[in-house]
């Protein structure tokens, strides 16, 4: 099984402005760090938060397969085991499909990136003046690889240890 990562960079589509020791930088990266348990309340929230999406698209997936597409998805979740090829993108796609509130959710993980697990750098943390800087596209995709890197392997980890 894969070893999950301790810190992925995320290029951004759409780089921002910020003041640094006086002179303007553009931040064109962000540098996520992997959640420690000081931020096990959030985590926690986030973790039930795609559980809980997942399962409700896996009870969705069952009541109708007639899609060729849902079928796929279900598929997906029914083999945490097995490397997948979603994407980040069809990650977040997934959960605004579920049951979860995303708006709620969005605001969990901005929490979390808020509390010393973002960097613009090795050393500037993300601050919330700078995060309302971030383009709404480029923090989906953030949330989806966030969910990807930390979370799906987590969770692949715990439904393959319940057999």
């Amino acid at each position: 099984m894969s070893e999950t990562k301790s810190e992925f960079e995320f290029i951004l589509e759409k780089p921002f402005l910020y003041m640094k020791d006086g002179v303007e930088v553009e931040a064109k990266t962000l540098i996520l760090k992997s959640p420690c348990r000081n931020n096990g309340r959030i985590i926690s929230k986030l973790r039930q938060g795609f559980s809980r999406g997942m399962k409700s698209l896996q009870q969705g997936n069952t009541n109708n397969d007639s899609s060729q597409n849902q079928n796929s998805n279900s598929d997906f979740i029914r083999s945490p085991s097995e490397k997948s090829s979603i994407s980040a993108t069809e990650i977040v796609i997934f959960m605004d499909m579920s049951d979860t509130s995303m708006p709620d959710y969005e605001d969990s993980f901005e929490k979390l990136l808020l509390n010393d697990i973002c960097y613009l750098d090795e050393k500037e943390k993300l601050t919330k003046p700078l995060a309302v800087k971030i383009d709404c596209e480029d923090f989906l995709r953030l949330l989806g690889e966030y969910l990807e890197n930390f979370t799906m392997s987590s969770w692949r980890k715990m439904m393959t240890a319940k057999k």
